[in-house]
């Protein structure tokens, strides 16, 4: 590993190694320091992916050293060192949704620059994304085969990962947890439930398949 990228992810994960007993691998990253740490360097990811995204469009970055950076939070080295500090598969698995949102917004097409990039650029962007969310697929599916793992793990809004993926539409990692008999009608802080968030962001595919297993469904106008 070349010692650029080596730093870069040890400055991922100070915060938590300083905090887990040095590293320990017998250590565990308590849920309310994780939803600390993920505050902090989710604002980071987001500031660094807009910045790579600005820097991009503005010298006509070339497709194939872009968004350096983002592309290392989700790298074997990244994801084991998230591992060695302790963290859970849920904890991993939602770390990586995290990159993978920032990833998807800084990088949106559709947005007011994309008329600036030539097609080698939107192809490399959206090859970005789809590696992006390769990455966070696998550390989802992780996630699933963890005996250990809790499948109603909440972040700090209060929700579960069937609302996160609910509401991002994601048909195959919902059938995934139902399968796993994640709770359906568990509500966020909000007040929301998993088919409420896919309601309301017209997946009617995934509300299909929320109600067959079973959710409660809030009639709409």
């Amino acid at each position: 590993m070349n010692s650029n990228r080596f730093h870069l992810i040890v400055m991922a994960c100070l915060p938590l190694l300083v905090l887990t007993s040095c590293g320990r691998s017998s250590a565990k990253v308590p849920d309310d320091i994780f939803v600390g740490v993920l505050n902090q360097k989710g604002l980071e990811m987001i500031m660094a992916t807009r910045s790579e995204a600005q820097e991009f469009v503005k010298h006509g970055g070339d497709p194939a050293q872009a968004f350096v950076q983002s592309r290392q939070m989700f790298s074997p080295e990244t994801v084991a060192a998230y591992k060695y500090v302790g963290m859970s598969s849920a904890q991993i698995a939602y770390m990586q949704l995290a990159a993978l949102s920032a990833i998807e917004n800084a990088t949106d097409t559709s947005t007011m620059f994309s008329s600036r990039l030539d097609p080698q650029q939107v192809e490399a962007l959206n090859k970005l994304r789809e590696d992006s969310y390769a990455a966070y697929a696998g550390a989802f599916n992780e996630f699933l085969n963890d005996p250990k793992a809790d499948m109603n793990w909440r972040d700090w809004k209060g929700m579960t990962f069937l609302m996160n993926t609910g509401m991002r539409g994601q048909t195959e990692l919902v059938k995934a947890l139902i399968a796993k008999s994640a709770k359906l009608n568990l509500q966020s802080n909000e007040g929301k439930t998993a088919a409420d968030y896919a309601q309301e962001n017209k997946h009617s595919d995934v509300v299909e398949l929320l109600r067959a297993a079973g959710a409660s469904l809030k009639p709409t106008n």
